[in-house]
């Protein structure tokens, strides 16, 4: 095959090289611009849209068709992190989070256990403690201190569940 324009002429064989992606990258077609775009293999599942106090929320679709899923909370002290789950198979999460403040109580714990469904996410309980000189006191057990901000499906796997 020869490709010509219009200032010069190619001549010889036009051959494809072959290109590999790894472990969630995946090529995307850019027809318009005539190219292949290599990006990072996650899908947004759920998004808060930066509204805080969200204890439960429902999946773009299950977070089963993933190989692993990150999610994104934020917590009573606007603390924002992430937890990477090493297997999209389980079906609670607990978050837990702890720190230091200079005036009593002198540490925290904020942990909260959420039930995974196919297509949605609910806190199961949540609690929080405070360490102070005197000892350990719960705080509340009734609010949910982690609260979901984002959640994202990474490198999606044929045929999901």
């Amino acid at each position: 095959m020869t490709a010509i324009n219009s200032n010069r002429a190619i001549r010889g064989p036009v051959t494809a090289v072959p290109v590999v992606a790894g472990t969630g990258v995946r090529f995307v077609k850019d027809v318009e611009n005539n190219r292949v775009v290599a990006e990072v293999d996650e899908t947004v599942l759920y998004d808060s849209n930066g509204e805080t106090n969200i204890s439960s929320c429902s999946f773009s679709e299950s977070y089963k068709n993933f190989e692993k899923v990150k999610f994104y909370f934020i917590n009573t002290d606007n603390e924002v992190f992430t937890l990477e789950s090493l297997t999209s198979k389980q079906d609670t999460l607990v978050t837990l989070i702890a720190g230091t403040v200079s005036v009593e109580p002198a540490l925290y714990m904020k942990a909260s256990t959420y039930t995974l469904g196919n297509t949605t996410m609910a806190i199961r309980n949540s609690i929080s403690y405070a360490i102070y000189s005197s000892g350990i006191a719960g705080i509340s057990t009734t609010s949910a201190p982690n609260y979901v901000l984002r959640v994202v499906g990474i490198n999606r796997i044929a045929g999901g569940n």
